[in-house]
């Protein structure tokens, strides 16, 4: 009979909708062959930048920044700062919100669910490097049988597509905004026996409408000149 749940090694909570570059483990933070030069330039020279977004256009490192919005959507007021992009070898100048809200939405930490392989594993104790995996995987996180959509408390009576009013706390002050109810998919990263994913499904209030996307504009000569 297979586990109710099982922890991963080493795990990462991601958001489906999120669009940063993600470090996921040590194993993930390998520069690619192609981004090697644009991590080079980077570590010899921390206000570097190929390119910025639509926010930090016509700015420097450091500078002070503002994404247009509520908190809830996203928007409030940043920094730019740049990192190295793995996926386009770039190095990008992006606006950061100086804080984020936080939303307490009442969500169970488990309820991932984990892949057969995996499943099959911990249901024969198999072992890893000598260890049994009972005693490497203790009991948390990840599950291997499939349950319901989980809600958070502001979708607690609803369903996808509702309206909903979330409340979140931004500098320091308690604020509500309107939403709507949507299911995403949740997933965690993990490695055992190469790297792989556990997910789940969840119904949560999120901003009516997404930010847009960042857009890129490379840098000038002159802001390349002062860098």
């Amino acid at each position: 009979m297979k586990p109710a749940s099982i922890a991963p090694l080493l795990w990462l909570r991601a958001a489906i909708l999120a669009t940063a570059t993600f470090s996921l483990s040590a194993l993930a933070d390998v520069i690619p062959p192609q981004a090697a030069e644009a991590a080079k330039r980077l570590a010899q020279n921390p206000n570097a930048f190929d390119r910025a977004d639509q926010y930090c256009k016509d700015k420097k490192v450091g500078n002070a920044c503002s994404i247009p919005g509520n908190p809830f959507a996203g928007g409030g007021e940043g920094i730019c700062r740049n990192e190295l992009n793995r996926n386009s070898s770039t190095i990008d100048l992006n606006c950061e919100r100086a804080t984020s809200p936080i939303i307490e939405r009442g969500l169970p930490s488990g309820g991932f669910l984990a892949d057969d392989t995996l499943c099959s594993a911990y249901a024969t104790d198999t072992y890893s490097n000598g260890i049994p995996i009972k005693k490497t995987l203790p009991m948390s996180e990840l599950t291997c049988t499939p349950g319901p959509v989980l809600k958070d408390r502001f979708c607690a009576d609803k369903e996808n597509g509702a309206a909903c009013t979330v409340e979140l706390q931004s500098g320091g002050k308690k604020q509500e905004f309107p939403g709507v109810c949507k299911q995403e998919v949740e997933s965690i990263s993990l490695y055992f026996q190469g790297r792989r994913k556990a997910s789940r499904m969840v119904l949560a209030c999120q901003p009516p409408d997404d930010l847009p996307p960042r857009t890129y504009t490379p840098a000038t000569w002159w802001q390349k000149l002062t860098q």
